[in-house]
């Protein structure tokens, strides 16, 4: 998939699939307790949305490794600065300026989805300090599933803020991490119907999702 948003590069499949294959297979699970449920959730082809709770730097590495499909991120643009920056560009990431509505971000995810990719995003819109919540919760996913007619795939990321404290310089080894991928969501509305109450509507519907998700997940993770 060539990447049009600003600042952002081309996708190098072999490159992804590399670093997908490295960090599932040996990064990851050598240094973190991971347990993933549900990721059959994940449709196997077609464009998907993967809509996650956020509370640490480590949400987008794990979702990265661990999802069923190679997914493309809308990551804050701040990040895409040096040699990080200039990875993420070939990982095929979208820079996205966080407190205001992106459109150039917003049109080239729309346009990653209606290619069958699987895009992801933090409706949060950054790293909450405690999860379950979700006071703020952005509605770009919303507009993005409505505009699109893709399904919607909560996913519930537990133990990552323990793991990586936003205090710390580092991640704690064999911290345990758990991913429940939830069943999609499916808006039928079709494209006319993105309107601020429809985008508001399906926007609650997938808050509380993530939030009965977020339950499930930190019910896993303390499963022997």
């Amino acid at each position: 998939m060539r990447v049009e948003a600003d600042g952002a590069g081309v996708e190098h499949p072999r490159f992804v699939a590399a670093v997908r294959t490295v960090g599932r297979k040996a990064i990851l699970p050598g240094y973190l307790r991971l347990r993933v449920a549900g990721d059959e959730n994940v449709p196997a082809s077609g464009g998907v949305l993967l809509a996650a709770n956020h509370t640490s730097f480590l949400d987008g590495p794990v979702l990265f490794g661990v999802s069923p499909r190679p997914v493309t991120f809308l990551v804050k643009a701040e990040m895409f600065d040096g040699v990080f920056g200039w990875a993420l560009r070939q990982l095929g990431q979208v820079p996205v300026r966080r407190g205001t509505a992106d459109r150039t971000a917003l049109l080239t995810a729309l346009t990653a989805l209606q290619s069958g990719q699987v895009v992801g995003i933090f409706p949060e819109g950054g790293r909450a300090r405690q999860g379950g919540g979700f006071a703020e919760f952005e509605r770009g996913v919303a507009w993005l599933a409505l505009r699109s007619g893709v399904p919607i795939v909560p996913v519930a990321i537990a133990g990552t803020q323990e793991a990586w404290p936003v205090d710390a310089k580092l991640p704690k080894p064999r911290r345990p991490v758990t991913v429940f991928f939830g069943e999609p969501l499916q808006p039928v509305d079709g494209p006319a119907a993105a309107t601020r109450h429809r985008v508001a509507e399906v926007s609650e519907t997938i808050r509380r999702a993530l939030i009965t998700h977020l339950e499930t997940a930190q019910e896993l993770q303390e499963q022997p």
